[in-house]
C-alpha cells in the first residue's frame, strides 16, 4: 500500500489492486471527458466565459476526481482553499504518477515471470543437463 500526500493530507492508495486501479482509471476517464466537455463549451459558444470560472471548474472536477478515488468529503480534507487551481492541479498529478509508477511496477513483476524467461531459464537448465551428461567419465572396460 502506498501512501499519497495532498497538502499534508496523508492518503493511502495502492493501484496494485486491480480494484483501486479500476477505479483510478474510470474516475480519470469521467475527469478528462467532462474537461474536454468544457473546454468545447468554452471555444464554442462561451468564449466569453472568464478565466476565473474555467479554474473553478478545473478545480471543481478534480476534487470529484478526489473523491471518487479516496471516497467522499476526501477533497474537502486535502483543498482547504477550494478554487486554488495550483493545489489541485499539484494533487492530480501527484495521482497520476503514482498510478503510472503502479503500471510499470506491475509490469516489472510481470516481466519477470513472463513465459520468455521462464523458457530461457528452462533452455539454460537442460543445457546445464545436457553438458553434464556430455561430460561423464569413460573407464577402460
Amino acid at each position: 500500500m502506498s501512501k499519497i500526500v495532498i497538502n499534508n493530507v496523508t492518503l493511502e492508495l495502492d493501484l496494485l489492486d486491480a480494484d483501486a486501479m479500476e477505479t483510478y482509471q474510470k474516475s480519470l476517464s469521467d475527469t478528462m471527458t467532462a474537461l474536454q466537455e468544457a473546454q468545447s463549451n468554452i471555444q464554442g459558444e462561451n468564449q466569453n466565459l472568464q478565466v476565473a470560472s474555467v479554474m473553478r471548474l478545473q478545480c471543481q472536477l478534480t476534487e470529484k476526481f478526489v473523491d471518487q478515488i479516496f471516497g467522499e468529503g476526501t477533497a474537502k480534507r486535502c483543498f482547504p482553499k477550494p478554487n486554488h487551481l495550483g493545489d489541485h492541479l499539484e494533487a492530480f498529478t501527484k495521482i497520476c504518477d503514482q498510478a503510472n509508477q503502479a503500471v510499470q511496477q506491475a509490469k516489472s513483476i510481470t516481466n519477470k515471470y513472463s513465459g520468455e524467461r521462464l523458457n530461457r531459464e528452462q533452455r539454460r537448465n537442460q543445457n546445464k543437463n545436457k553438458n553434464r551428461n556430455n561430460h561423464a567419465a569413460v573407464y577402460p572396460v
